[in-house]
């Protein structure tokens, strides 16, 4: 299928846009959405082989010497990818970094900074797979454009509108050459009407920043969306934890030509739509478990009953959860620490992950292998250190990185496979970081 939004540029003009998404409501589609029943997977799981979903896995050392020596690594996705056979890297001293599929080093290049063509921070980037153009999106609302060669090609910003924030939390992408879409940052001024339903969670625009489009909260769902208005006040919970601000997110998230949307407080996935609207691509049944205006407060207790949707990947074939169970997680990790008053503590990392297949319908929460202190698929592929992506590729790839030390550590496993030895043993614990990737079967 085209991408709805390459449709949209060449269908209609920018006037023409703005009469029809401006005039058009809340309302959500839910006609043929997909449902995960993670209320019935609760106290099962299971450990999952990479070779359940996977058909290849390579481990690609990065060429390493004294003048490429890549940064610290951001943990969270958005900071990696790979595209057109290559693999890009943005390190925190914001440095974009390209090496070949073999580890080869290819380029390098720096904009940070506050000048016309730098960026002062950012939140993601992404390689456009038909140009290879990178593209960088800033907290503050900001795509900054470079040409695969580091050459830098234009800056579009946020349009200036009113009763609409953009936050310092925001996701954003570029659609085609000429649309932009990022999510707003949804407090109390960010709204059209005293109707809480018409708060707007996200906004398109062109490149010369003219809004073109405006995604609301779903109407049906205005109660979630305005938990933070009407239940957590700026104040005290606790004797020891305080609130300052509480964002309720609508998160975007890229699947191939689609831009999903995640509620932070939800049970639905959506798609936008052409007219900016969103049609229901999926339905969670949270059980009784779900957050609530009454147990909103109790998401800051770990042993409580109560479940976060932290992050969402898609491939044509799975979505990958990371979740919080908190109470309700049956294989807990327990990390041992200190309280606030110093004295050793135990506290339970209640952090799970779980796969959604898409052709089956079952949901499964994954169990950490060998009861580990980490979590992922078991590679029985390449019998490497257990795998989770950071990133996923237009082609269907899984993408992740381990330092070397942890590939090095790993080696003296007794479960490491010789492959995983030998190419362990070309290392130095301070080269650069070692590329997983792994080849996703068809279904």
């Amino acid at each position: 299928m085209k991408s709805i939004f390459k449709r949209i540029s060449k269908s209609f003009s920018i006037a023409a846009l703005l009469l029809a998404v401006l005039s058009c409501s809340a309302k959500t589609e839910e006609k043929n959405a997909t449902y995960i029943d993670i209320d019935g997977a609760l106290g099962k799981g299971r450990i999952i082989p990479l070779s359940e979903i996977a058909e290849d896995v390579t481990l690609i050392p990065l060429e390493t010497a004294d003048s490429l020596m890549v940064g610290d690594l951001f943990g969270a996705r958005n900071f990696i990818s790979y595209e057109n056979g290559h693999i890009y890297l943005l390190d925190k001293s914001r440095t974009i970094w390209i090496f070949d599929k073999k580890g080869k080093f290819v380029r390098k290049f720096n904009r940070n900074g506050r000048g016309p063509e730098e960026f002062p921070d950012v939140s993601g980037f992404e390689v456009e797979p038909e140009t290879g153009n990178i593209d960088v999106f800033a907290s503050t609302g900001k795509f900054y454009e470079y040409s695969k060669y580091g050459p830098f090609i234009r800056r579009v910003d946020f349009p200036e509108t009113d009763n609409i924030s953009i936050g310092l939390i925001a996701s954003g992408y570029k659609l085609n050459s000429n649309l932009y879409i990022c999510s707003t940052n949804p407090d109390q001024d960010n709204k059209e009407s005293d109707d809480k339903s018409s708060a707007v969670c996200a906004i398109a625009f062109d490149s010369l920043s003219t809004l073109t489009g405006k995604v609301y909260f779903p109407e049906s769902r205005s109660g979630t969306a305005s938990v933070v208005r009407e239940v957590v006040s700026r104040g005290k919970i606790d004797e020891h934890t305080f609130i300052t601000s509480v964002p309720i997110n609508a998160k975007l998230l890229r699947f191939k030509d689609k831009i999903r949307i995640m509620y932070q407080f939800d049970n639905i996935i959506t798609t936008v739509n052409e007219k900016f609207g969103q049609d229901t691509a999926y339905t969670i049944n949270w059980g009784k478990y779900g957050t609530t205006k009454e147990n909103y407060s109790a998401t800051w207790d770990f042993s409580s009953e109560v479940i976060s949707l932290i992050q969402l990947m898609e491939s044509d074939n799975y979505l990958y959860f990371w979740l919080n169970l908190r109470g309700l997680a049956h294989d807990p990790l327990e990390v041992p620490g200190l309280d606030l008053d110093g004295k050793p503590t135990i506290r339970k990392n209640t952090n799970s992950y779980a796969i959604f297949n898409k052709k089956s319908g079952e949901f499964t929460l994954m169990d950490r292998p060998g009861g580990g202190d980490i979590m992922g698929f078991l590679d029985d592929i390449s019998g490497g250190p257990l795998f989770w992506p950071k990133y996923i590729s237009s082609e269907d790839y899984l993408v992740s990185f381990c330092t070397a030390l942890d590939l090095i550590e790993y080696a003296e496993n007794k479960d490491a496979s010789e492959k995983v030895k030998k190419i362990a043993a070309k290392l130095d614990e301070n080269d650069n970081p070692v590329i997983v990737l792994v080849k996703l079967k068809k279904q």
